[in-house]
């Protein structure tokens, strides 16, 4: 094999090995960088309320029934207007409700609602109510003899929780005779039963036994 041969076949050598490495660069694709996922930090799912439920009785007059997944607590307050403030809570899940009964000159609900969008007419016990949304939170308003009812429902992230919460408590709400403090009868002195439970609220829903 003289020289001339052999130069001829290192040249094709060379060829092909250049054109190897000239196709593998121009198909090679760096892999695509890694992303974190934003959803693997996110809020837990929120857990179903309880089909069981507990009936809540307010000295103020009115009842209702609430899943046992929640609590009902007074809530501290120093409106000296109000005759029941209740929170209601859940140590699973964020948000809450509030139900407040306070003393008012209104007669009418219009006042309070003409402002607000998306009203819309409910029944608390007997009474005509309305329901709005405002911030984020469902607010309920009833009024009746002087008391204005607002129940306010914040689901902090929690809707579909807090949403069966407010129906179930809406839904089963009701007026009760309101608890009377014992008075000790004197014998010496003939009981004004005139007066007797004059301080004691009274709502129109209120079942009267004969």
């Amino acid at each position: 094999m003289n020289s001339k041969t052999v130069f001829i076949g290192l040249g094709v050598l060379i060829v092909v090995v250049l054109s190897i490495v000239i196709v593998q660069n121009k198909s090679y694709k760096p892999a695509p960088a890694v992303k974190i996922n934003s959803l693997s930090t996110s809020q837990a799912p929120e857990s179903a309320t309880s089909q069981t439920t507990q009936e809540y009785s307010d000295p103020a007059g009115f009842k209702f029934n609430y899943p046992d997944t929640v609590t009902v607590s007074p809530k501290d307050t120093t409106d000296e207007n109000a005759y029941s403030s209740l929170v209601v809570a859940s140590s699973k899940n964020q948000g809450k409700m509030t139900i407040d009964a306070v003393s008012s000159s209104l007669t009418a609900l219009d006042s309070l609602v003409k402002s607000k969008s998306a009203v819309t007419d409910v029944k608390l016990a007997d009474l005509d109510a309305k329901q709005f949304t405002e911030k984020g939170s469902i607010v309920t308003l009833a009024l009746d003899k002087g008391v204005l009812f607002t129940l306010t429902v914040s689901s902090g992230g929690n809707v579909n929780f807090w949403n069966d919460v407010n129906n179930k408590v809406i839904s089963s709400f009701a007026f009760a005779a309101p608890e009377k403090a014992q008075v000790k009868s004197d014998t010496s002195t003939p009981a004004d039963t005139g007066s007797a439970g004059d301080s004691a609220v009274s709502f129109e829903g209120e079942e009267t036994i004969e």
